[in-house]
């Protein structure tokens, strides 16, 4: 409404398609994050959100927090291409990465250790799968930004600012996010 153009959401069924969309022309305003498959492919203008990245540890394994989770023999789960892989792929030192496996299966067959991915992801695996325990402690938080395709105007950028900036300080982002009730989020400063 504030930039008087009409809403019309384009979905995608999962984090690939959308990193996809990328240079294509499908959208001309996203919520996203900077990461090396996008860090070039747009402008990132203004963080809106930060969300926490928790680890699911399987039923029978403890860890005390995030950072006990990185050891020699620990296999951790991601997505392939998720915030979660992109991230960890570069900070694990000990630990390997498994990318791709379906979470819940197999962390109950214990070819997984751990789960990695958002608070709400982990938490919403944590309810399909008894025994299994949240990791105390995030291990990174991930700022999603408002993004725009690369080349647009600096009146553009600093119009989008603006109001995002607006969004946030009047309490519209926060309440947005309540009403959701997901977990782990919270608006960026």
């Amino acid at each position: 409404r504030k930039l008087g153009a009409v809403l019309e959401l384009n979905l995608y069924p999962g984090v690939n398609a959308y990193f996809e969309s990328y240079g294509k022309g499908e959208w001309d305003i996203a919520i996203g994050q900077r990461t090396p498959l996008t860090a070039d492919r747009a402008d990132f203008v203004v963080d809106i959100l930060l969300t926490d990245y928790w680890f699911l540890a399987a039923p029978g394994r403890e860890f005390v927090n995030a950072s006990q989770v990185d050891r020699p023999g620990v296999k951790i789960g991601a997505g392939l291409n998720s915030f979660s892989d992109q991230f960890l792929s570069k900070a694990l030192k000990s630990a390997q990465l498994v990318r791709g496996s379906n979470a819940i299966d197999a962390l109950r067959n214990g070819q997984l250790d751990v789960y990695a991915s958002s608070a709400g992801n982990v938490e919403a695996a944590a309810k399909k799968l008894p025994g299994a325990k949240i990791v105390p402690g995030a291990f990174t938080s991930e700022r999603t930004m408002v993004v725009i395709p690369k080349g647009r105007s600096a009146a553009a950028q600093s119009r989008v600012i603006e109001i995002t900036n607006e969004a946030k300080k009047t309490g519209v982002v926060r309440k947005a996010l309540e009403q959701t009730g997901v977990t782990g989020v919270r608006p960026a400063p």
